[in-house]
């Protein structure tokens, strides 16, 4: 379910996508937001970033406002349904 913050920070990385990259220091390049709506399956994952550097690589953030215990199954899940589609 999503929770209160979630669409303002989808919408902050939709905005400021290589900011995020920046900030999390990664290799900045061409970026371009996925459109990983799984939502037909599950929920989707918060945000995926397809940068184009060499090598390309994908960026999938995922926000907690707190501890969950199920955090890396759910993301593992995300991410395997997202090179599904």
């Amino acid at each position: 379910m999503p929770k209160p913050f979630d669409a303002s920070t989808k919408f902050l990385i939709e905005l400021f996508p290589e900011d995020w990259l920046r900030f999390l220091q990664r290799p900045v390049g061409p970026t371009e937001l996925v459109d990983a709506d799984l939502s037909t399956v599950t929920a989707a994952g918060d945000r995926i970033l397809r940068v184009n550097t060499v090598p390309p690589y994908a960026l999938h953030m995922e926000f907690q406002a707190g501890p969950d215990p199920e955090l890396a199954e759910r993301t593992w899940e995300y991410n395997v349904l997202y090179t599904m589609s």
